[in-house]
């Protein structure tokens, strides 16, 4: 069931993947269309990021995602010529999803997670979870 979960998370992240792209002037200045692709994103990589270095997952998530946002953003300012004040307040916004995104994804949706420490010990971490 949850690998089931894990799928469908991921193919409606690669559906609303497109956000990054159309988040030019979506309600005034477009900050909340830049704060869900971050999330959006941090979430998909995160994710993806769990099969091959669960160690890192978050940390692999936020560094994609605001990768994106500021590759992003400087081909907006390249191609439409955008001012660097509404970059910047871009990138800010994106960022900010990215952290929340991975985090999110990280904590709440992916779990269990095992850590080595540097002496060579493993550490299991566990979420158990009760609905009242």
């Amino acid at each position: 069931m949850e690998r089931k979960m894990k799928n469908l998370l991921c193919f409606f992240i690669v559906l609303l993947f497109p956000a990054q792209a159309a988040a030019q002037e979506i309600n005034g200045p477009g900050e909340s269309a830049h704060l869900a692709a971050g999330v959006v994103i941090a979430g998909a990589a995160t994710t993806i990021a769990d099969k091959y270095w669960s160690e890192h997952r978050a940390l692999i998530g936020f560094s994609v995602s605001t990768a994106c946002g500021m590759i992003g953003e400087g081909i907006d300012r390249a191609t439409h010529g955008e001012k660097f004040s509404s970059m910047i307040q871009d990138v800010a916004f994106h960022t900010l999803g990215a952290v929340i995104g991975s985090l999110i994804t990280d904590k709440f949706v992916l779990a269990p997670v095992i850590y080595r420490d540097h002496a060579g010990s493993n550490h299991f971490e566990l979420s158990i979870q009760c609905q009242f």
